[in-house]
């Protein structure tokens, strides 16, 4: 019984829950500002909008005319395929619209501090959620070997997946020299990884004999803790340069809960069992690695073209939720652990910005987004029957284009990025209904497009300096 009910999770975790595993660890899956995003992030030494609270802080004091940014509404489109996912030949595919993280920044100057310059952001820099209850009425199969010949079942499956990393930051930033300022970020992240599972699977046998099987198995891990960004820039005449350390997260506040429910009745006292295990107030812990980002704007005219390169870390093994033995009343219930670690990583970029008049540019940009993943806590961990080493990620390639339109008052940017990432992992499939149960290898192919329309705002800039309030 216990096959049919797995592949169930199994399939519906991959098409609903998997794509958010599958980007969740990678370090350039978002960006922020109505042009950073455009060019793809690719912007740590030439951002010219309050992304610069994200990448690189230090640019505040050198942009002529930071204003007060939104970014309207952002959008995706994604497309997840895979190949092989029950056996040889039988693909599975689905695809989903929905909004996407977004940002809204300003800055202000205070009177007592001539000559710096702060922002603050608010950034949703991770949210995703989604939901399935699936249903499979009324089905004749032989799912069980308890009792021989087919059965009659029924089976209901929920699962739930909720990920979202929301900071609201502050960014300061002088000039040291003319062409040289240095800068600083502070974040507070409140941040929540949380994964949910319930089955009712019921069956009636030939002999008359009805087997029901229960399960829930969730859990919930919450973070709030601080995270910093140093940035140094130059604004040369041909170049603009700039360099960022992203510092690690320090924790200040975790927490942890599991939640592991196991009935089965029905099947003789060889087959029954009960496990019930709610936990709360775990050890839980988040780490995040140090980086670097490096960037340039080479100008050629009017026209600008950005390189970037960005090196983070390695994060050594760790348990995301310490969970204890588990205790059953009929049976050893199974060891679960929900380890995360990440390999150090290095991407780069490049963007160009051409002008085609003062008030229209165009933008082009391309990303590379390796994964750091080594492991990572996901709920597939707990579903997995097999006990094998499963970890989802991919490497993604982003494309970017758009427009941005100039006035007095405003900027008004337009665009999309365009990203493709395939990898390859293990099926870990047995599906009666399909009359096979080997394990294969499964691939899963994710396109993903996102939709930008932005808009950064001059005009409280314009206001404040009409009233002395920005001398």
């Amino acid at each position: 019984m216990r096959p049919f009910y797995k592949s169930f999770c199994w399939a519906l975790f991959v098409l609903l829950i998997a794509p958010s595993a599958l980007g969740q660890d990678n370090y350039k899956f978002e960006n922020f500002g109505n042009k950073s995003i455009l060019l793809n992030g690719n912007v740590t030494g030439s951002v010219s909008d309050l992304g610069a609270t994200f990448y690189n802080p230090a640019r505040l004091a050198l942009i002529e005319n930071p204003g007060f940014t939104i970014n309207a509404k952002l959008y995706e489109l994604q497309k997840i395929k895979i190949e092989d996912f029950l056996g040889n030949g039988f693909d599975v595919s689905d695809s989903d619209f929905n909004g996407l993280p977004s940002m809204v920044a300003g800055t202000f100057k205070i009177k007592s501090l001539p000559g710096h310059v702060f922002a603050y952001s608010f950034i949703s820099r991770m949210r995703y959620e989604a939901d399935t209850d699936f249903d499979t009425g009324l089905v004749e199969s032989d799912v069980t070997d308890i009792y021989p010949g087919e059965e009659l079942f029924s089976g209901r499956i929920i699962l739930d997946r909720k990920i979202k990393d929301e900071w609201i930051g502050i960014s300061w930033a002088t000039k040291l020299k003319t062409n040289f300022s240095v800068g600083a970020s502070l974040f507070l992240s409140t941040f929540e990884n949380k994964g949910y599972n319930r089955s009712r699977y019921t069956a009636f046998t030939q002999e008359e004999t009805s087997i029901i099987y229960n399960t829930e198995i969730g859990f919930n891990q919450k973070t709030y803790g601080l995270i910093g960004k140093v940035a140094g820039a130059w604004s040369l005449p041909k170049a603009d340069l700039g360099v960022t350390v992203h510092l690690p997260l320090i924790g200040i506040i975790n927490e942890g809960s599991f939640r592991y429910e196991e009935s089965l009745a029905g099947g003789g006292a060889e087959y029954d069992r009960f496990t019930f295990n709610n936990l709360d107030n775990l050890d839980s812990t988040r780490r995040t690695p140090i980086g670097v980002s490096a960037g340039t704007g080479l100008k050629f005219g009017k026209h600008t073209v950005h390189l970037n390169g960005s090196w983070h870390g390695k994060v050594s093994e760790f348990d995301s939720i310490e969970i204890p033995p588990l205790e059953s009343e009929t049976e050893e219930p199974p060891e679960l652990q929900l380890t995360t670690q990440y390999k150090d990583i290095f991407n780069f970029g490049v963007g160009a910005d051409f002008y085609l008049s003062d008030r229209f540019d165009f933008y082009a940009s391309f990303s590379t987004d390796y994964s750091p993943v080594v492991k990572n806590a996901t709920l597939v961990d707990v579903l997995n029957d097999r006990g094998d080493d499963i970890n989802l990620s991919t490497d993604y390639l982003h494309y970017g284009f758009g427009i941005n339109l100039a006035s007095k008052w405003a900027d008004l940017t337009a665009g999309a990025v365009y990203s493709k990432g395939q990898t390859d992992f293990i099926s870990n499939i047995e599906f009666p209904l399909a009359d096979q149960d080997d394990i294969g290898i499964a691939s899963i192919e994710i396109i993903r497009w996102r939709f930008v329309f932005g808009i950064e705002v001059h005009l409280f800039n314009k206001a404040k300096k009409d009233l002395g309030l920005d001398e």
